[in-house]
Order: structure tokens, then C-alpha cells, then sequence
């Protein structure tokens, strides 16, 4: 996986309320947006927003320093050198930790992807859930008292509370929140660099003694003053959080051998991407200072947001699962734009990403919003792509419509069929949809939408996803499992000529090359494999389907070829 390109874009989305902290105000987020792209088609992403006030970075100073710096020196690395790659980002030029940061990201994005390993899985997270903060912006005691009320009302049972604009109003700020939001919430608050020393351990102790409850106070006075920031650590009831004062792993040690903070406040931006910040999280673990990861503001979506997925099947899956997972589920769209996504994917709320031990072993059950589905994009298609979706539609008439495949059969093209293309299409997703209204879930009927797919799957992953497109293989699957199922009385003779006959006619494969044997390791972790229980879908005939409790016995034959 080789880098071919790197493309930059920008975004700007308005805020629904200004930012505002002792630093700056902001009324929209401002983006960098990295592509890193590969000759294996794999694109990676990342983005910077412009923080001037904080790192430096402007738009433009992010964009020249990835295009006339870091974009040359990575050009032609290899993913697979990882390291390497990584540490060119950091020393091909000097300070610009937010354009490091968004390159970083978006390799981590392409590492992830190299291995088909969530980025997450790669740095050894175990953790599912997180306790996050909302930020309440800097303003006056009733405002930021209502801003509170509103965050629990959303959810939030953290919050970050701005303060340092008027050092005499903060105490009052804190009051007012802590008397909405009751004592059960926890409070942080954040001066950005705001106070004087002294000054800041006479409001922070004043905050404690009025009974503020105060969980941590972040980068209380000026980032280059680590003197003065062990003073507030030394001599506050409040534990101290360093931030602004820390911009790379050397800062963060330096502070944490002189004991000038309580905790430092990782954030990628400041210090030039995740590579960096995990030599942060190892320091800290070394010395016994904890970490919490902060963020800018990067572009990001809520759960009063909705996903679309325009694409085909994969970009669908991965959509559909980044929908159910984030913020616990956000709305989904799904605009599928190939046949095979069209006929099958797009429907029945199945969203899955594949592992290297097997296909689709991580995903969920996540029905979208709205599938909408034009027929005429199919005209943009390259032919590959209209024979991988085939393979799902001569599945449909296999397993539950006799009609349909007679259809396929009656046409010697897919040239020739497609005025009934649309109708083709409808009929197809109509059985999904009654298949998964009787069993979303997959314990039952809607197993015989798995024809084939056995064999498919363990195909797709022999091949490392590479060779047999997921129709392509499921064509053969069709086929293979068929001819099994007739050698042994299960479905009538013929059946496997027939198929065989149909997969011909719309450009798809019937044989992989591989044996039983090749196989049989794959088949046993397929996911359909319950307890060495195996369920196989097999026809009565065409049109009519059955699930057959088996194990994996019955592909015993373990010399035959596929």
C-alpha cells in the first residue's frame, strides 16, 4: 500500500452558538480536510482545524506545510512502514503540529485498513464507552447557567465551564452553574491560560470554600510559566491540568518530572497527531500523572445529525456501522449507487466490516431512515459491478421466487434485460423486506438470504478481499453448495446445471480453484457456525429454499475442488 497522493480540501460549518473562551471567540468550525490516497485504492483521512490563538496554525500555514513539506517526503513510502512513515510526518519540518496532526491521522486511518483493524484495536484501546465533557463558553452568570441547564437536559452529566475573561466575575460564573445543575454534575473549568498565579490559587481556593466542587482546573496561568503552574499545583485545592503548556512528549516529561501538574491534557493537534500522543501516554504511565484526551475544534457530527451512505455495499456497511455506533446510533441514509447495493445491501439494517479472521464478523442490526434508490446511476457502472450485483438478484430467484429466475433465464444479456431492470429491482428488495420483517434479527427465515454465502465468505477472505468481488463469490458459493447438496439427495438433479447455466449468462464465475480442504478452516469460524452447529441454505428446488442443520461435515470432501 504505497502513497500516491496526498489532496487537501477545506470545510466550514457554522456554529449554532458562539465558542468563546479566555483565548478567542468562534462562530463556525474551519477545517483542513487530508486525503492520502494509495495504489491499492484504499484513501485515508484526517483533518487540522486553524487555531491560531493556541498553536500558530493558520489555513494557509497548514495547506504549505503539507503541500510543500510533509506530502513530498511521504510520497511513495509504503503504509506497511509504518513507523517510518510516521516519523518522516514529525521531522521533515519544524513546529506546524496541526498539519502533523491531520497527515497522522489520516495514515493511522490507512494502517487501520492495511490490517482491517479498527485505529482504536491498533493502540490497544479495550474500552467501549468514555466519560466526556461539554464545554459551557465564557459568558454571563445567567447565560452560562441556562447553556448548563440545557447540556443536562442533552445528556451530558460532565461539564467543562470557561471562565477567565473577568477573573472577579468567576467565582460568580461557577456559582450560578453549580445552583442550576445541582451537586450530582461534575464541573471542570478551564481559564486557558487566563490568571496570574497567585491569582488563580486565590479563585480556585475561594471556588473550594464556597462549596463549588470543583473536579479540575485546566492550564490555569500562561503556558510558557511551568513555574508558575507548579505554584497553582502546590498551593490549590483544586487538582491542575496542564494544556496549553504542553505541545510535544518532551513538554509533557518536563512537566511531569518537575511535578507541575496534577494531569496533562493530550491534544492532537498541539502535538502533532496520535504517534505523539501515545509517547505522552506511555511517559504518563511511567511517572504516575494521568491524561485526559482534549480535542479543538475539529469537525465533528451530533446525534441531531444523520449519516448518508452514497456509495456501494462497503461504503454502505462502514457508514451504516459508524451510524449505529456513534453517540450510541445516529440517522442513517442509505443512497446505494451499484446493483448489488441496490438489490440486497442497502436493505434489512445489517452494517458490518470485515476482519481478517472473517467477513463481517464486527457489526450491528441498524435499520436506516431512508433507502432511496435510482436505477439510472446503474448506467455509470463498469460491467464488473453490474455482474457482482447479478449475483444477488439470481439469489433472490433461487431461494424464494421461481418467477424471477425464469425471468433471468428467458434473457441472454444483461444488455437484454435491463428494461426490466427497475422492476427486477423492486421485486428483489420487496422479498428482503418480508424476509426481514418476519426476523431482523437472523435467527430464523432470514438465514436463507445466506445462500451461498458460506462458501462466499470464506472465498472473500482466502483472497484477503482482493480477488472475487463479494457477488462473484457468492455466484459461485450458489453453485458449489448446490452441487454438494445433489450429490447427497438433498436438492433435485438439475438444479446446479441450471444456476451454472444462469451465472454464464450475466458474466459470473461458478469454480474458484480452491478445495474443500483450503476452505474448511474459514467455513468453521464463519459466523453462521454456532457451537460447531453449521446451518446451510439449500433449494427444494428453485424458488424454494431451506435452512439444513448440519456441521462442517458436510463439506468433508476436502479434496474437491471449488
Amino acid at each position: 500500500m504505497k502513497i500516491t497522493e496526498v489532496r487537501l480540501g477545506k470545510i466550514s460549518v457554522p456554529l449554532r452558538v458562539p465558542f468563546k473562551t479566555a483565548l478567542r471567540s468562534v462562530d463556525s468550525v474551519e477545517d483542513v480536510v487530508v486525503e492520502i490516497h494509495t495504489d491499492t485504492g484504499h484513501t485515508g483521512y484526517g483533518e487540522a482545524p486553524p487555531t491560531g490563538a493556541i498553536t500558530g496554525d493558520t489555513t494557509g500555514a497548514i495547506i504549505g506545510a503539507i503541500q510543500d513539506h510533509i506530502a513530498k517526503s511521504i510520497i511513495g513510502m509504503d503504509v506497511d512502514d509504518f513507523e517510518d512513515v510516521l516519523q518522516k510526518v514529525q521531522k521533515c519540518v519544524v513546529k506546524n503540529s496541526s498539519a502533523k496532526a491531520a497527515v497522522d491521522i489520516a495514515l493511522w486511518d490507512l494502517y487501520g485498513q492495511l490490517y482491517k483493524i479498527p485505529v482504536y484495536k491498533l493502540m490497544g484501546g479495550a474500552r467501549k464507552n468514555i466519560v466526556t465533557d461539554i464545554t459551557i463558553s465564557v459568558n454571563d452568570p445567567e447565560t452560562m447557567a441556562a447553556d448548563a441547564i440545557n447540556a443536562i437536559q442533552r445528556g451530558y452529566d460532565c461539564l467543562k465551564i470557561k471562565v477567565g475573561v473577568n477573573p472577579k466575575l468567576d467565582i460568580d460564573r461557577l456559582a450560578a452553574v453549580r445552583k442550576a445543575v445541582g451537586d450530582d454534575v461534575c464541573i471542570r473549568i478551564d481559564a486557558n491560560t487566563a490568571w496570574e498565579p497567585k491569582e488563580a490559587v486565590r479563585i480556585l481556593n475561594g471556588m473550594q470554600e464556597k462549596g463549588l466542587q470543583i473536579e479540575l482546573v485546566e492550564q490555569p496561568v500562561k503556558a510558557h510559566d511551568l513555574e508558575g503552574l507548579k505554584y497553582v499545583t502546590e498551593n490549590s485545592y483544586v487538582p491542575v491540568l496542564a494544556d496549553e503548556s504542553v505541545f510535544s512528549p518532551e513538554d509533557a516529561v518536563k512537566i511531569m518530572q518537575m511535578r507541575a501538574a496534577d494531569l496533562v491534557n493530550i491534544k492532537l493537534m498541539k502535538c502533532g497527531g496520535l504517534y505523539n500522543a501515545l509517547k505522552i501516554v506511555s511517559a504518563a504511565e511511567v511517572y504516575g500523572v494521568e491524561c485526559m484526551l482534549g480535542c479543538m475544534l475539529e469537525a465533528k457530527i451530533s446525534r441531531s445529525d444523520l449519516v448518508i451512505a452514497l456509495g456501494g455495499g462497503v461504503i454502505g456497511d462502514l457508514a451504516g456501522f459508524a451510524a449505529s455506533s456513534y453517540l450510541r446510533g445516529v440517522r442513517l441514509v442509505q443512497i446505494p449507487t451499484s446493483l448489488l447495493a441496490q438489490v440486497d445491501s442497502s436493505v434489512g439494517g445489517k452494517v458490518a466490516v470485515d476482519l481478517p479472521e472473517g467477513k463481517n464478523l464486527v457489526g450491528a442490526f441498524y435499520q436506516p431512515s431512508l433507502v432511496l434508490i435510482d436505477p439510472l446511476v446503474l448506467n455509470t457502472l463498469k460491467e464488473r459491478f453490474i455482474n457482482d450485483g447479478m449475483g444477488e438478484v439470481i439469489k433472490y430467484g433461487c431461494i424464494k421466487d421461481a418467477d424471477l429466475f425464469s425471468t433471468l433465464e428467458s434473457h441472454s444479456s444483461f444488455e437484454d434485460l435491463k428494461e426490466e431492470l427497475p422492476a427486477i429491482i423492486t421485486r428483489c428488495v420487496d422479498i428482503k423486506r418480508m424476509v426481514v420483517e418476519n426476523d431482523q434479527f437472523d435467527t430464523g427465515e432470514r438465514m436463507l438470504l445466506n445462500f451461498g454465502h458460506t462458501l462466499a465468505h470464506t472465498i472473500e477472505q482466502h483472497f484477503h478481499y482482493q480477488r472475487e468481488s463479494h457477488g462473484e463469490a457468492v455466484a459461485i458459493g450458489m453453485y458449489q453448495i448446490t452441487r454438494i447438496a445433489e450429490e447427497k439427495g438433498l436438492t433435485p438433479k438439475g438444479t446446479a446445471d441450471r444456476i451454472q447455466q444462469v451465472l454464464k449468462t450475466y458474466g459470473l464465475p461458478f469454480e474458484c480453484g480452491l478445495t474443500l480442504g483450503t476452505l474448511t478452516e474459514a467455513i468453521a469460524l464463519d459466523k453462521k457456525n454456532l457451537n460447531g452447529n453449521l446451518n446451510v441454505i439449500l433449494l427444494h428446488e428453485i424458488g424454494d429454499s431451506y435452512i439444513k442443520a448440519t456441521d462442517i461435515q458436510f463439506f468433508a470432501e476436502t479434496a474437491r475442488l471449488v
